[in-house]
Order: C-alpha cells, then structure tokens, then sequence
C-alpha cells in the first residue's frame, strides 16, 4: 500500500506497507465510492480464490477487512472483478476459468451479496470485463480466451442478459485480454487489446441503446500483440495508450469516427520490459500513467513505470520506474477497468 509523494508521481510505502488478503496470489482488484449524507465511503475488492473486502480509511489510506471479510467468488479460479453503478445501485462482477459470469450487489455497506441467479455463462476462459453506464441500464462486455467478446446488457437491479447475438468474434488466434471503453458526445467506443501479431488493436463502436459491438473501418490498428490499454479525455481531446512487448503507443481518438491517429512519436520504449497494467490518475491537475512490468521470464521483480501525460500533445514524459514486490494496488475509486493495478 502506497500514498503520493511530494515529487510529481512519486509513491511513499504506508506503515504497515501491507496487509494478508488471504491467498499468496491476488489477480485483480477494484474499488468503488459510496456516498452516504456527504460523506464518502471508499471500498477495495480483490480477487484471490476468494473475494476479499475492505474499507479503504480516506485520511490514512489503510484497509481493514469488511464484517464479513469474504465472500465466494461464484466461479472456478476467479481472474478478474470489476464494478458498476446501475441506476443508483452499485454491483460487482467476476469472471474466471470457470467459464462464466458471477453477479453480485454491493449494499451501502460495501458488503457483496450473490445475485440470484448467481451466475451467467460466457466463452471459454473469460480474463477481463468492462462495464459501461447508461443510468438506468448498462452493459458489460466480456473478453474470452476462445477469440470472442460476450455482450450483455445489465439491467437496474444488476443482472446481466445476453444480447443477441451474444458474442462478436475476433480472428483465429486473436486472444482479447483487455478492454477500454470511452463516450465521447453521443458516441460511445471500445478499444480491445489482443495477442495476435498483426492488427492486434482492435476498435469498435457500441450502440447506446442495444449495446451491440460494431468493428469500425478499418477494425484494427498495426501494433504487434497488446497487452493493456487505457483512454482518457484531456480537455477538448482524447488519448489512448497501449502497451507491447518493451514499448506503449499512443494515439488521439476521433469523436466522431473513433478512430486513432498516431502521436508524434507513436510510441516510447520501455525495454526490456513488458507493462501489462497501466492505470491513469489525476493529481493538482497533472495526469498520471502508472504501468506494471517485468523484466525477467519469472516475473521478479517487478517494476512500477510512472509517466506523465503533456497535455499539449498527449505524448508521455517518463518520471521513475521504483520497484516494486508482488501485487500493486493502484485505482481511481470509479475506474475499472484494471487488472491488479489501482491507483485511489
């Protein structure tokens, strides 16, 4: 657990630096913010077998397990969690090898409690899920393993039903491990990373009102085998950044079309490293990029790249890179679209 320093970006370990989430291996996490009378209460949930809670202390920044701490994740070898607003009502979803979704509602507690039903299928091995927000309804997209995205809607009391069709597919071999979804006016756009060599970046508009998933023209961007991405809005313009092996691109967004345009330069390198978290916050006015990545085969150590965005131009300007042990939590309260990297 880390608090911002005093130089731009920096992060300074709490005391105590950590605490037991009740598994040696923790795949993803993610927060939300409830107000109650004014006052803001701020939640993290992390994947680990289970489903840890914990109350986020808004002067300290320390956690303290929920009453009760836990709860089942609802599906085999959970991976991922994210959380929505859906009319008012806070919701979280999980997804894992299991090969489905597992639903739940957040009470103004923060305490999670299984839908009933508890759960939804999805493709094979789903890893990510991006949610979006309409008010009262919403949609939720799911990135599996067997070259495809599940589409659902979500209704006001949280639950998820397929659209139809249900699924869009990707190509043979195109693996869709993360997801960034951005509104721009009256349009709303996903950014898909995949593993394939080749047009791995994949772009598409989504329906406000059915939610269904329309490839743009052309669908794919020429970056070789992405890992994470992220978009953000800075003024009147718009960013998306994603990562390669040893390198992140980036490119401004069309409003009206949704496609990218490469910056100057298109991209920056990172070598030898492999980012594949990357996570955007807002500090006095300045726009942070925070990425995950390793070095060497094993995954150890691993290393924490921090980048600020130029507001002019989008382009990034590399801070540090301190290394860091283990899971990093780093979250923005309302983003989610993360993997164990969360920035509050």
């Amino acid at each position: 657990m880390y608090k911002f320093g005093t130089t731009p970006g920096e992060l300074n370990a709490l005391s105590p630096a950590t605490i037991g989430t009740g598994s040696s291996y923790s795949t993803s996490m993610a927060t939300l913010s409830i107000t109650i009378n004014n006052i803001i209460y701020k939640y993290l949930y992390v994947v680990n077998g289970i489903i840890s809670m914990y109350n986020i202390n808004n002067n300290s920044g320390q956690l303290s397990p929920l009453s009760p701490a836990s709860i089942s994740t609802g599906t085999n070898y959970p991976l991922f969690i994210t959380t929505e607003t859906i009319g008012g009502n806070n919701y979280a979803y999980t997804c894992g090898f299991g090969n489905n979704v597992a639903m739940f509602s957040i009470n103004s507690s923060g305490v999670l409690s299984a839908l009933s039903p508890a759960t939804i299928a999805c493709g094979n091995s789903p890893g990510f899920i991006a949610t979006i927000s309409f008010g009262s309804t919403g949609y939720a997209y799911v990135c599996n393993f067997d070259t495809n995205i599940s589409m659902y809607s979500i209704n006001s009391l949280g639950k998820l039903t397929a659209l139809s069709p249900a699924k869009i597919n990707t190509v043979p071999g195109e693996y869709p491990c993360s997801m960034s979804i951005i509104k721009i006016g009256a349009n709303t756009y996903a950014y898909v990373a995949t593993t394939n060599y080749g047009l791995s970046l994949k772009m598409y508009s989504i329906n406000n009102s059915t939610g269904q998933l329309t490839a743009l023209s052309p669908a794919g961007f020429l970056v070789d085998r992405t890992y994470a991405v992220v978009t953000v809005n800075i003024g009147s313009n718009y960013y998306l950044y994603t990562t390669t092996l040893s390198r992140i691109y980036m490119f401004s967004i069309n409003g009206s079309s949704g496609q990218l345009t490469a910056l100057n330069p298109v991209f920056i390198n990172v070598n030898p490293a492999l980012l594949y978290d990357l996570s955007i916050k807002t500090i006095n006015d300045t726009i942070y990029i925070y990425g995950r990545g390793i070095y060497s085969p094993n995954q150890t150590p691993q290393y924490l790249f921090i980048y600020k965005i130029n507001k002019n131009d989008g382009t990034l300007i590399f801070l540090s890179r301190p290394t860091v042990y283990g899971e990093l939590i780093i979250s923005n309260a309302t983003a989610t679209n993360t993997h164990a990297v969360l920035i509050i």
